[in-house]
């Protein structure tokens, strides 16, 4: 289970399918108002500071680095002219991480998304 597997199992939340491909987290029981339904540790986020600086990315893949520069670092005044804010560099972060850059959690979120619908025709 991707929860249990990286410290996050609790008895509040469940994952169930939603139609075809689809996932969804939901409350497994009722919840009190000041109860905690899932935290999820820092150490686990992928996060962008405004100077577009991303923490928490393993690595990057080659196309990226020659693109965008290391994300992990901040953006200098040319690449930012050039559109690389901090949300458009999250962006790329997330798609970093599913792409095998982002450690063992990102490795098993991205196995745990349905796979591309293909066009009958």
């Amino acid at each position: 289970d991707l929860l249990a597997a990286h410290g996050l199992a609790t008895d509040s939340v469940a994952l169930r399918s939603d139609g075809p491909g689809g996932r969804t987290l939901v409350a497994a029981r009722d919840l009190g108002s000041d109860e905690v339904a899932l935290a999820v540790p820092r150490r686990l986020l992928l996060t962008a500071h405004r100077s577009g600086a991303i923490g928490g990315l393993a690595g990057q893949t080659d196309l990226v680095w020659d693109a965008a520069g290391d994300l992990r670092e901040e953006v200098g005044e040319a690449m930012f002219k050039r559109g690389a804010t901090w949300d458009v560099r999250l962006a790329l972060a997330v798609l970093e991480a599913t792409a095998g850059c982002g450690g063992e959690l990102w490795d098993a979120y991205r196995r745990f998304l349905p796979l591309r619908r293909r066009a009958v025709g």
